[in-house]
């Protein structure tokens, strides 16, 4: 699980749910992948990891595959 210090966005805990967005628009998958790493074993926001969720980056769930299939067509 990765480390504070590992992640792509510095004092990513102390970020406002608000900019969040933003800024992980601006990452690729595999930072993504590491920042819902990290909120999963951390704060767990729903609201947060759904954020986070594009296509081609799951969160493993029936609901994220089954919205991803819609998505894709």
């Amino acid at each position: 699980m990765p480390q504070p210090l590992d992640l792509p966005l510095p004092g990513y805990d102390h970020l406002p749910q608000g900019s969040l967005a933003d800024r992980v628009r601006a990452l690729d998958d595999d930072d993504v992948r590491r920042i819902l790493d990290y909120e999963r074993g951390h704060a767990d926001r729903p609201a947060v990891i759904e954020m986070h969720l594009r296509p081609g980056i799951s969160d493993g769930s029936r609901r994220t595959r089954r919205r991803l299939r819609v998505a894709r067509g």
